[in-house]
């Protein structure tokens, strides 16, 4: 099989980008690599690129280069595999070697989404409410079944602790009473539930409050958020 080189343009200094088959196929070549494949840097629309050619800048070139890419990515620290495909999308990486690369990792158990998930809500759990870290583990490309079933072993107890540890950053001098609607709105733009946020207030108010609904409702009318998961 042969492709048809539709562009070839500068992408960097050092760098161009090979496009194939009006854009089937995109990937990035060094200067020097593109002449030992035969892919010319100006003019190039029309020009075959040969079956045999395509294969080593695929395997020879691409793939090892791939791999070196996500290796040196998950040096500082598990990611998830929709962080890792991103990265390899940004290098311009074609879906065959994002592939490959896939199966590389698989092999050796590096991409591993349960257990990157897990790190993450044990760094996490009891200083987030289980809300943002839902949203931060969804905002990775992370979800699942799973990822529920994890985040359901957080307790009452680390969700409250990490509710009072948020209001205590904001108010470290603790709550005004005129400032507890503006708290519990706060608090619930961060996930927390109804319940751990009136019992995070009722710990940091200053001063008693004339509002006998108070514990049950810190707005003293229907609350828009939702209740405790």
């Amino acid at each position: 099989m042969a492709y048809t080189i539709t562009e070839v343009k500068e992408f960097d200094h050092k760098r161009n980008k090979v496009i194939l088959d009006n854009g089937e196929v995109t990937f990035l070549l060094y200067k020097g690599e593109c002449r030992k494949a035969r892919i010319p840097s100006a003019g190039a629309a029309g020009t075959v690129l040969e079956e045999a050619d395509y294969r080593r800048i695929m395997e020879e070139i691409l793939l090892p280069r791939a791999k070196k890419r996500v290796l040196y990515y998950l040096k500082n620290g598990d990611r998830s595999r929709e962080e890792i495909r991103r990265k390899l999308r940004e290098g311009y990486y074609p879906s065959e070697i994002i592939d490959e690369t896939f199966a590389f990792l698989d092999k050796y158990s590096f991409a591993d989404d349960e257990r990157y998930a897990g790190e993450l809500i044990s760094e996490l759990r009891g200083t987030k409410s289980v809300r943002e870290i839902e949203a931060r583990l969804r905002q990775k490309g992370v979800q699942g079944e799973q990822i529920r079933e994890l985040l359901n072993d957080i307790s009452r107890e680390e969700e409250d602790s990490a509710c009072l540890k948020a209001l205590r950053k904001k108010y470290p001098s603790g709550v005004k009473p005129a400032d507890r609607t503006k708290a519990f709105a706060y608090l619930a733009r961060r996930g927390f539930g109804a319940e751990s946020v009136n019992r995070a207030l009722k710990e940091l108010l200053t001063a008693p409050d004339d509002d006998r609904d108070y514990e049950d409702n810190a707005y003293g009318f229907g609350s828009p958020y939702a209740e405790d998961r």
